[in-house]
This record gives C-alpha cells, sequence and structure tokens, in this order.
C-alpha cells in the first residue's frame, strides 16, 4: 500500500490525525516544505499527534515520512506524464490514481490541442467568421461527438445563433435538404471516415455549402472535403480504449472556442441576448 492509499484510508486514525492525513493529501507535493508545526498550525494538532500518525502508517517520524513520501510523488508524476489517453487506468488503481489520471489525462488533451491550435489560429477566426455571417448554421456527427455538438447547439442558441442538427439518429439527411451555400456546416469526426457523417458532408460539398471539418487526420475523407480544416492531436486508437476521453475533450474544447470567438466578434450583441434569456427565464428557478 502506498503512503497516498493509507493517507486515504485512515485505519484506526483518532480524529486528529484524519485532520492531518486530509491536510497532507490536500498540500500535495507543498507538504515536503512544511515542518511539523507548520502542520499543527494548519490543522490545530500537537507535535504529538503527527508523529503518531507517522509511526501508524510505518516510519520512525516526520523526517522519515517526508523522505519516503518525495521519493513516492516523484515516481507518481513520472507515472502521470506517461497516462495513455487510450487506457488512463488499469485494474489495481485507487480512486485517487484514477483521480490523478483523469486529471492529467484532461491537462494533456487540452495543452495538446491548444498547441495545436496555436499553429491553426487563422483557421479557428475564419470558422467564427462564417458562422456568424452564414444564414444557416447546420452541425453534423455521429456518437460522442453528437454529445459535444449539442452543447455548442446551447450555447450558441443563448446568443440568438440557431444551430441545425439532426434530432433522430442516424437522420443526418434530415435538415440538409435545406442548406445553400449561404449557409455553413460543421462536421464533426475525429477518425474523418465516419460513414453517416462522411455522406451527408458529400451532399453538403456538391451543392457549394461551406464545410468547417474538425476532425484528427486531415488526409481522411472528411478531410479532404474542408473548406476550413481544424486540426485535433490524434492520440486515440480507433477501436482500442477504455472511452473516448481524449477525443471528446479535444473537441469540446475546439467548439468552446470557436463559440467564445463568434460571441467577442458581436460581443454586445451577445451579451445582451445571454443576460435576456437569463432575465426572461429567471423565474423557473426555485
Amino acid at each position: 500500500m502506498t503512503i497516498s492509499e493509507s493517507l486515504a484510508i485512515q485505519e484506526n486514525f483518532s480524529d486528529s490525525e484524519r485532520e492531518i492525513a486530509d491536510y497532507i493529501l490536500s498540500q500535495k507535493e507543498k507538504i515536503l516544505e512544511q515542518s511539523v508545526h507548520d502542520i499543527c498550525d494548519a490543522t490545530f494538532t500537537s507535535t504529538s499527534s503527527v508523529v503518531r500518525l507517522c509511526r501508524k502508517i510505518g516510519f520512525s517520524g516526520y523526517k522519515e515520512f517526508k523522505i519516503r513520501y518525495a521519493r513516492e510523488l516523484e515516481r507518481r508524476i513520472e507515472s502521470l506524464d506517461a497516462v495513455d489517453p487510450d487506457f488512463p487506468f488499469g485494474p489495481k488503481d485507487t480512486v485517487l490514481d484514477i483521480s490523478q489520471k483523469m486529471n492529467v489525462l484532461m491537462i494533456n488533451t487540452l495543452n495538446s490541442t491548444y498547441d495545436i491550435l496555436t499553429r491553426n489560429s487563422k483557421s479557428i477566426k475564419q470558422a467564427a467568421e462564417l458562422i456568424l455571417h452564414s444564414n444557416r448554421i447546420s452541425l453534423i456527427a455521429m456518437g460522442d461527438s453528437y454529445l459535444k455538438g449539442q452543447l455548442f447547439q446551447s450555447n450558441m442558441m443563448k446568443i440568438g445563433k440557431v444551430v441545425l442538427m439532426a434530432n433522430v439518429f442516424g437522420e443526418n439527411y434530415s435538415h440538409i435538404d435545406l442548406l445553400e451555400p449561404s449557409d455553413c456546416a460543421i462536421v464533426i469526426s475525429y477518425s474523418g471516415d465516419t460513414k453517416q457523417v462522411y455522406d451527408a458532408a458529400k451532399v453538403l460539398k456538391r451543392r457549394g455549402v461551406p464545410l468547417i471539418v474538425i476532425t484528427a487526420n486531415a488526409e481522411s475523407k472528411c478531410g479532404k472535403l474542408s473548406g476550413i480544416l481544424i486540426d485535433m492531436p490524434n492520440k486515440e486508437e480507433k477501436w482500442k480504449k477504455q472511452a473516448t476521453f481524449f477525443s471528446q475533450i479535444a473537441t469540446e474544447y475546439i467548439l468552446n472556442v470557436i463559440y467564445s470567438c463568434i460571441y467577442v466578434m458581436d460581443y454586445e450583441k451577445s451579451t445582451n441576448m445571454r443576460h435576456r434569456s437569463i432575465q426572461e427565464y429567471s423565474d423557473t428557478r426555485y
């Protein structure tokens, strides 16, 4: 059992020892810079309580505890840096392990996506301008990406922009008959080869509807149809994974960036629309 696990489980700990254990866990690496007296002051406990806790989890005192805990934290940081986006956790991971690994996975995903967006900020700006000035906006996606699209649709609606999406599974053709070259479509496919999404995008391309394609594969079928291509990091396997953590964090981040850019381009109007919506429906909340 690791030191962190012992501190979290708190087997046979007194109330004071639980207070100290919770404090140590909350401080993480910062605890290594703190003395016994610092801990006592922060937890309103005594020096003897800190020493008893250290002995209870197998150490002679606080000094040995800090040395061993520093090594554990160093090993944990090294292992977390290598979190696999497809299999971020294993069968023996504790709640604390999983929480930390998911935290690192989200941070790593956001940083990777941000790095790509900084190199392609022009595409983001073009996409936002196209969406802002289009008569109608369509969003085409399947599965988990569809769910992220719904969040984008909800945000856009609150600033007066209607985003059309299929409301029945598999019915991506249900609204594309409405679209014309003065409209635009946002196409989301991590692989870029989702058949239903590609088929719909192909019809729109043929009709001259401008396409914004968000994908991790620029050379994919959907990628090659794009008028504006927005890249995502390609770090997720197509089939072998515990969940679509990486791709959906990246997708939501990109859509939030696009929404925010649209908001800023017409800031006063967007703010007024948001405030009006809140005021008109505020009485529906208890």
